[in-house]
């Protein structure tokens, strides 16, 4: 996978990671929810339905260790990316991070790291470049 490739979906990324975030915390609360309500005078009332509540708590319990596996890939590329970046001079970092991360227009940027449109895309040619090759000396 390319390093321009990665830094493209820096933003898709975040985004992933909100989501899970909040569908952990959401399944959390259905778990203490339905722990809760495995109370010993619930489970009298209903009947004895203690052995369906477990199975919910339980794979609930699943759901957010898939939840959790997916949310540590993600924030390892995030990781690796920022590892990658750190390589980079000042205004480099700068333009790369205004770019993917930030998603800023080029015409922004320009006014950010203070050249022209051409040196701009120039430093960005040499960026990527730059961290092409720190990502294949990291293998």
């Amino acid at each position: 996978m390319s390093i321009k490739y990665r830094l493209k979906n820096y933003s898709k990324i975040n985004s992933q990671v909100e989501r899970l975030r909040e569908r952990i915390e959401t399944l959390q609360d259905r778990m203490y929810s339905l722990k809760s309500s495995s109370d010993m005078s619930e489970i009298q009332a209903n009947g004895g339905n203690s052995d369906k509540i477990a199975t919910n708590v339980a794979l609930l319990a699943d759901l957010e260790e898939a939840y959790l596996d997916e949310l540590n890939k993600l924030l390892e590329e995030q990781v690796y990316i920022e590892t990658m970046i750190k390589g980079l001079d000042p205004v480099e970092r700068l333009l790369i991070r205004a770019k993917y991360i930030d998603g800023l227009q080029w015409e922004s940027i320009c006014n950010i790291i203070g050249y022209s449109w051409a040196q701009t895309h120039r430093i960005h040619s040499h960026a990527l470049e730059k961290l092409g090759n720190i990502a294949q000396d990291s293998k």
